[in-house]
């Protein structure tokens, strides 16, 4: 386009989208009904670590399909 502006062109696609509101879904259920259950037992801190860790995968993975939503 000559002497306009150049705006990107995005294209939703509704599988990203649910599986971005899944990956959501699966943190909150994580945080909120997962960990609870192990509190107060001797493998709360080994658990709570891998639940850090799992969260960190995940918001990972949701990062990227938002990126692979925004390139298509």
């Amino acid at each position: 386009m000559k002497g306009g502006i150049d705006l990107v062109k995005f294209k939703f696609n509704i599988f990203f989208a649910i599986s971005i509101v899944c990956i959501f879904l699966l943190i909150g259920y994580i945080w909120l009904f997962f960990l609870p259950v192990f509190e107060g037992s001797l493998e709360y801190d080994t658990i709570r670590n891998i639940v850090i860790v799992i969260t960190i995968l995940l918001a990972v993975s949701s990062v990227l399909t938002f990126l692979q939503m925004m390139g298509k």
